[in-house]
């Protein structure tokens, strides 16, 4: 295959309050919804015109537990993750499809402006956490004691819930 690139980022608004439920394997997950939006002037009208995305963004392990943590309905976000397809079976038995930005350790979920907190904009507690996360998840991807570099497993999506 050529070479290709999967990578979306976004500064949206958090539609409702994440959800955050634990993997079998322990791991985190927390699923909100994120709506970006866009404006222009029509040049036939000279109206102001405006359309609101609504994009589904599914947070796995420490990522996902801060955002939890911090984020509400209302909050400002950047999300950095890739687009992801998957696919699943209702209580029917009808196949769905579900696309979603899937934010896992190859990306990045910053709170920018939580409902509610101090003037400036920033959560510090959030934004700390963040970094400290950053930080030694950047030592684990160290190279490993036998010369050889460390490997990130990719997240599960065997979990039952369909979007």
């Amino acid at each position: 295959m050529a070479l290709s690139l999967n990578k979306v980022q976004l500064i949206g608004y958090v539609g409702g309050d994440p959800t955050t439920h634990v993997a079998t394997s322990g791991t985190a997950i927390t699923n909100f919804s994120l709506a970006t939006g866009e404006s222009w002037t029509d040049k036939n009208t000279g109206k102001r015109q405006e359309r609101t995305e609504w994009h589904r963004v599914t947070c796995f392990g420490k990522i996902a537990e801060i955002i939890a943590q911090y984020a509400k309905k209302g909050s400002r976000i950047y999300v950095e993750g890739k687009n992801r397809t998957r696919e699943w079976t209702d209580d029917q038995g009808i196949k769905r499809y579900t696309t979603e930005v899937v934010v896992d350790l190859s990306g990045q979920a910053i709170v920018l402006d939580p409902r509610g907190e101090g003037s400036d904009g920033v959560d510090a507690r959030a934004q700390s956490q963040y970094e400290s996360y950053m930080q030694n998840t950047s030592q684990d991807k160290a190279t490993s004691s036998d010369g050889t570099h460390a490997t990130e497993t990719e997240p599960s999506f065997d979990d039952d819930m369909p979007f």
